[in-house]
């Protein structure tokens, strides 16, 4: 006869203090021994709906041949319990003549279909869904969905509202087992800022220190929401602060943040580690050969026995930098050693000077409407020409100020084995055509109405065409004008401008009627880009 034998997870786990507690009220005998171990014969999975049989036998570590004990139906469960994707977990077995049958039978957590949030008014949607999980299609463990909240309060903080909490509920399950979870946010109100306070500080005083920070404890038109990113940010200037001022070692080593009961308000206290004042010692530079010492001296800010200041190390780098790049010399490496003795910071600076590269060739991108010799025309540098930094930023200037783009890139790729690069002008183009129109009234012209019409980009040629025509009983006007910045490709400007004027004095009993046409044209002076003398 087949004996079956049902084992709950409550027997497996406290079978062993179980025994303890019957020896002491059967006083009589032994405790009951444990079923010896059989060989399993099957592993039969009752319950699991979208996960496959095999991978619940892989999870539970119970096959076929295996021996099947308490310790390993323990084991099995503990297992399926820490997939996180089951909410009820049984074992039985069941004996056969030649082994064991074991019944795993299973409730599988719902899957997610749909995440609602509710009670963000503060917040968009879209930035909640940015932070949270993509749980959609996961089991719906709640001991596993509470930690997954932690995104959305890291977004609320970063937002100032330290005092937001969220709590998860679920809608009605269907058929298939999939639920609708909903996200209840309770946003709260924004942190501020009540205090700031500083310690470890000596030479500069609290008011110096705040005075460096973008966070503050409110006041006229400033703010006091407390804004993390924005505080980490300060944290990092007053640091410069300190070493723009000799004190090179100087950091916010720690932060102490004291929340007010409604955690609304929070005094801020900043530890400061100063360091020691930093003087700056000898400078010297090796291996210029492009340029000799005098030229390399020039760019150099520091000056021995003054406070070392980082912003002028910075700047001098910048500056020896862009004094190899204005002459093609793009692949300079400048390797500065700091040697550091009793405070006093002395500078090597180490350079590789490499060769100078030439523009193989000037190409434009992204420009949809604006043709690319109306581009070209502007640049300071062309194919053939040496590298030169300054060059490239006065051809990003003048293209940016014909006011036809919104944004002007540079970039750069390799040319050729010998170092040459290829120039690309990377343009974001704007809307350049105007219309407007409305209508007016004044005693003298009575009521008038206008339309204006006017496109500094005509056809993408730079050119610029207007039309302005106002109408009315006393007053009409139209004016049609064009601009052609670059005739027969040089700098030459010709404008041509068209009108007809008519005027009726109510109060004078007069009319006026002109009627003709200007001629413009104009230079570029040598020298500018954008001074123009004219004629018209």
């Amino acid at each position: 006869m087949t004996q079956r034998t049902t084992l709950l997870i409550a027997c497996w786990l406290l079978l062993a203090g179980a025994s303890g507690a019957l020896a002491q009220q059967q006083a009589a005998g032994p405790p009951p021994a444990a079923p010896a171990p059989r060989t399993i014969v099957a592993v039969d999975v009752v319950g699991a709906r979208t996960v496959g049989a095999r991978q619940v036998q892989a999870w539970a570590d119970l096959r076929p041949g295996d021996l099947f004990s308490n310790d390993a139906a323990a084991a099995a469960i503990r297992g399926l319990f820490d997939t996180g994707k089951f909410s009820d977990v049984f074992v039985y077995r069941q004996d056969e003549p030649d082994g064991v049958r074991v019944i795993l039978n299973l409730t599988e957590f719902p899957r997610i279909k749909e995440i609602v949030f509710k009670g963000n008014e503060k917040v968009g949607e879209k930035d909640l869904e940015e932070a949270f999980p993509p749980l959609i299609g996961q089991f719906a463990n709640r001991a596993v969905l509470v930690r997954e909240l932690q995104p959305l309060r890291d977004l609320y903080q970063e937002k100032g509202y330290y005092s937001m909490e969220a709590h998860l509920d679920s809608s009605v399950v269907d058929t298939n087992n999939l639920m609708q979870l909903v996200v209840t946010v309770d946003e709260g109100e924004k942190l501020k800022a009540r205090t700031i306070d500083f310690e470890g500080n000596t030479v500069f005083s609290d008011d110096d220190l705040r005075g460096k920070m973008k966070q503050s404890t409110g006041g006229f038109l400033r703010s006091s929401t407390f804004k993390p990113q924005q505080f980490d940010a300060d944290k990092e200037k007053i640091a410069l602060w300190y070493r723009d001022h000799g004190y090179l070692d100087a950091q916010v080593t720690d932060v102490d943040m004291e929340f007010a009961e409604d955690r609304a308000k929070v005094d801020l206290t900043l530890h400061v580690e100063e360091g020691p004042l930093y003087t700056v010692g000898d400078i010297n530079w090796e291996q210029n050969e492009r340029f000799d010492d005098l030229a390399v001296a020039s760019r150099i800010l520091l000056e021995k026995d003054d406070v070392f200041r980082e912003s002028d190390y910075q700047e001098t780098l910048r500056a020896l930098h862009s004094l190899y790049w204005d002459t093609g010399y793009i692949y300079i490496t400048i390797e500065p050693e700091r040697e550091i003795r009793d405070h006093v910071v002395s500078v090597t600076f180490r350079f590789q000077e490499g060769e100078p590269a030439r523009i193989r060739d000037v190409r434009i991108v992204d420009n949809q409407k604006t043709r690319d010799e109306v581009i070209l025309r502007e640049m300071r540098l062309y194919p053939g020409d040496v590298f030169s930094n300054s060059l490239i930023e006065l051809s990003q200037r003048d293209i940016f100020q014909l006011g036809y783009f919104n944004n002007v890139m540079p970039e750069f790729q390799p040319a050729d084995q010998d170092g040459d690069i290829d120039l690309i002008m990377k343009v974001e183009e704007k809307q350049t055509g105007q219309f407007s129109f409305g209508m007016a009234y004044s005693a003298q012209t009575s009521v008038t109405g206008f339309i204006q019409i006017a496109e500094t980009n005509f056809r993408g040629k730079g050119q610029n065409i207007g039309l302005a025509w106002q109408f009315g009983s006393r007053q009409r006007y139209i004016d049609l004008n064009f601009t052609e910045p670059w005739f027969l490709g040089t700098q030459t400007l010709v404008g041509v401008d068209l009108f007809d004027r008519y005027q009726y004095n109510f109060d004078d009993f007069y009319e006026s009627r002109l009627k003709g046409a200007a001629v413009r044209l104009g230079r570029r002076i040598p020298g500018t880009r954008f001074s123009r003398v004219g004629l018209r």
